[in-house]
């Protein structure tokens, strides 16, 4: 039994690779670049309608480390990067898709006020349960917990689960504060492309992505010698050439019944003078 549950663990270890693996790290300050995402290794992607000025790695599970203290862990969820014109990152934000407890979410809360202790501005603090039978919590950003550091603000809070006994989903966000003073950039035109050093990978969701049941593309019809049966409209000269045979048939009918007509006018006459001519003088 135990040879047959390794075999086991050892296909799902080769299926499923990025479980085994240590979480992700970002690290901050210094700010967090676009190429920083990519040298931590992290391989975002276009999110639809939004390739100009968005990407996202889903079911992502992070470790964030501020200033060299002890990690923050994020649970596997929605990790969204935006940015501006220049390529620098204006918001990173983690949403969770692992429910916690109100205890839990309590225990993390104090885990974060101790790692901004000096740059807390707003302390934060679980929601309060609206609706414990269903899961429903308030979930206002009035209760996240805000930091200030480098020029940017670090949230942490929650949403709701909807989930009995596990009612909190913690979301975590990045956020660069407008300078009133500096010049503001020019509005973001240009598709979200991989940092220098990276152009090898496609940020195109439907491409690199082994894991099963994953969308893949509609490949192009491979080329063959039979020719495709013609679908659009015809070409004039075939046209021209299809009204020639029509007329030509009809005017063959046309023909064909002359004769008809003829030969018959033809045999009528015939037997009339054949009877004429037998009648006795």
């Amino acid at each position: 039994m135990l040879r047959y549950f390794v075999l086991i663990h050892g296909l799902l270890s080769l299926v499923c690779p990025h479980s085994q693996a240590a979480p992700l790290e970002l690290s901050f300050p210094p700010a967090i670049t676009w190429k920083q995402v990519f040298d931590s290794g992290f391989r975002p992607k276009h999110i639809s309608g939004l390739e100009r000025k968005k990407v996202e790695c889903t079911d992502q599970e992070l470790v964030f480390r501020f200033r060299d203290k002890l990690g923050f862990q994020l649970d596997s969820g929605r990790l969204m990067f935006e940015l501006q014109s220049d390529d620098s990152i204006r918001i990173i934000e983690h949403v969770s898709r692992v429910p916690i407890s109100m205890e839990e979410g309590e225990q993390r809360m104090a885990i974060f006020h101790g790692l901004f202790s000096k740059e807390l501005k707003q302390m934060g603090s679980v929601p309060p349960l609206m609706d414990k039978e269903r899961g429903g919590v308030a979930a206002l950003s009035d209760y996240y917990a805000v930091a200030e550091d480098e020029g940017y603000t670090i949230h942490y809070g929650f949403t709701g689960s909807f989930q009995s006994g596990k009612p909190l989903l913690p979301i975590f966000m990045i956020a660069l504060r407008h300078n009133m003073d500096a010049v503001p950039l020019p509005t973001r035109l240009k598709t979200v492309e991989p940092p220098e050093g990276y152009e090898w990978y496609s940020l195109d969701p439907y491409a690199g992505r082994p894991d099963f049941g994953a969308a893949t593309k509609t490949l192009p019809k491979p080329e063959t010698d039979v020719p495709e049966k013609e679908t659009h409209a015809p070409h004039k000269d075939n046209a021209e050439n299809g009204e020639a045979e029509k007329s030509k048939v009809i005017k063959d009918e046309s023909q064909l019944r002359w004769w008809f007509i003829s030969i018959l006018g033809f045999i009528i006459t015939a037997v009339i003078l054949r009877r004429w001519k037998s009648k006795p003088v």
